[in-house]
């Protein structure tokens, strides 16, 4: 997923987490083990900073991989994880 450059605060940091949630939700729709679709992004942001620091990736690795994450925890809350046995966390699912 290409970051866009228009990220510049936190509105265009959720908007673009909202956009790849439906992204998401569209190429894995439920049931999907969403919990540890979380875990796996959160995992890539780690990555992405320890590349960061060994000047193997830039700022924008780690922007791509906290949009990535920040999409999972709007699944989680929205959809909950049937898999996992996670409810929905929102009476409203966005779709």
């Amino acid at each position: 997923m290409p970051i866009p450059r228009e990220i510049q605060d936190r509105d265009d940091l959720l908007t673009s987490a909202i956009t790849e949630a439906e992204r998401a939700r569209g190429l894995f729709p439920q049931p999907s083990p969403v919990l540890l679709a979380l875990v796996e992004e959160a995992g890539e942001i780690v990555k992405a900073c320890l590349d960061y620091r060994q000047g193997r990736a830039v700022s924008a690795d780690i922007l791509k991989e906290v949009v990535q994450t920040i999409a999972m925890c709007l699944r989680l809350a929205q959809e909950g994880d049937p898999i996992n046995g996670v409810p929905r966390l929102l009476e409203e699912v966005f779709e």
